[in-house]
């Protein structure tokens, strides 16, 4: 594969956030046709997905805003950016606050958005890979990237993590949605623990100038996949099957 060079484009819209708002209408016109076909009511999908939507944006700017805290740097709420794990977790959230509101077709409810968590993150590490952040590791192999300013060179050759991740997710994405359009998709658990163990494993393919044992990011995906894990191993030890209880 050749290299190549992106230039970073200062537009009156950021291409970063063409690429999220392109990413929320392919994943609300997802989740919209496959709650048709798992039977789900139009009203209750519409008052989900605004749910949903709204948890999704704030966790995403929470998680960034705690990650820039973390790092030391004196950034406010509403100069924080978005990531997308904070995202996914808000999502989830939603999620289940939805269910408890209204429980009907709570198992199909969770199945899908489960899923569809990596449509939406996949879409949009498009917006990173053209924006030029979550950059990746020094790298001098096939496929390397770099990004230029003003047609100079502003960064050396990288790894393109960005364009990896979303690959990945969308693969992932496409082999869940293939299951359970066909009813053989794993527990909802299952899925979101698949999705935080392959964002945990492509984290260390990106940049940091002093990278610690576990990133916050990883630590993020830690607790997703911990709480995975815990709610299966309850839900298995009532002798209960995952899909009829979260």
């Amino acid at each position: 594969m050749a290299a190549v060079s992106i230039q970073i484009r200062h537009w009156f819209v950021a291409p970063y956030a063409i690429c999220l708002l392109t990413a929320f209408c392919f994943w609300g016109a997802y989740v919209f046709f496959r709650a048709g076909r798992l039977g789900m009511a139009r009203r209750q999908t519409g008052y989900s997905l605004l749910l949903n939507l709204g948890c999704a944006l704030y966790g995403g700017k929470l998680f960034a805003f705690l990650e820039a805290t973390a790092e030391g740097k004196a950034l406010s709420f509403s100069e924080a950016g978005f990531i997308g794990l904070g995202g996914a977790m808000g999502m989830l959230l939603g999620t289940v606050i939805f269910t408890m509101i209204v429980p009907e077709k709570r198992d199909q409810s969770f199945e899908l958005y489960a899923v569809s968590l990596g449509l939406l993150y996949g879409l949009s590490k498009f917006g990173c890979l053209f924006a030029g952040c979550c950059r990746g590791i020094a790298y001098g192999g096939p496929g390397k990237i770099r990004y230029m300013d003003a047609g100079k060179p502003v960064t050396d050759w990288l790894f393109p993590i960005q364009a990896v991740e979303a690959l990945s997710f969308l693969a992932l994405f496409m082999v869940l949605d293939w299951r359970m359009a066909h009813s053989k998709a794993p527990a909802p658990t299952l899925t979101v623990g698949a999705y935080a163990a392959l964002k945990f494993l492509l984290d260390y393919l990106r940049g940091y100038a002093h990278r610690p044992w576990v990133t916050v990011n990883q630590a993020g995906c830690l607790v997703l996949l911990s709480a995975c894990i815990f709610l299966g191993c309850c839900i298995r030890s009532n002798g209960q099957d995952e899909r009829s209880d979260i």
